[in-house]
């Protein structure tokens, strides 16, 4: 049989027990949360600077498109200027013997023949 002071200390101890585990299951849920809280940080840090990675892409992706629209634009003339000299260099072949009476003629044919390209030039920024 028990006597009173052997309840009192089974009581006791049962008591120190149950507040020993409330304090360990404490700390470590207060570890984990201040855990859970710097994961989300790092997660929503990491979300936000995805988001500018993203934006950055896009204006790359937007600034190559222009690019290479603008290159495109340059090769054409400068395929259209390569075959200017190759006609100019032709007629001036056929005319080589004959006089140099007709510049302002070629000047005039040359004019006319780069006219609608002077508008795919780029423009230039001031």
């Amino acid at each position: 049989m028990t006597t009173g002071f052997q309840k009192s200390l089974l009581g006791l101890s049962v008591f120190m027990t149950i507040v020993l585990v409330a304090v360990l299951t404490s700390k470590k849920f207060a570890l984990e949360a201040r855990r859970n809280a710097l994961l989300l940080e790092m997660v929503a840090n990491i979300s936000t600077d995805l988001d500018k990675l993203d934006d950055g892409f896009d204006i790359i992706a937007s600034r190559t498109e222009v690019a290479k629209g603008q290159l495109r634009k340059l090769a054409t003339l400068h395929r259209d200027n390569l075959m200017i000299c190759a006609l100019l260099h032709e007629k001036h072949e056929k005319n080589a013997d004959h006089s140099y009476g007709n510049e302002a003629a070629d000047l005039h044919t040359l004019g006319s023949i780069t006219k609608p390209w002077k508008d795919q030039l780029p423009s230039k920024k001031r």
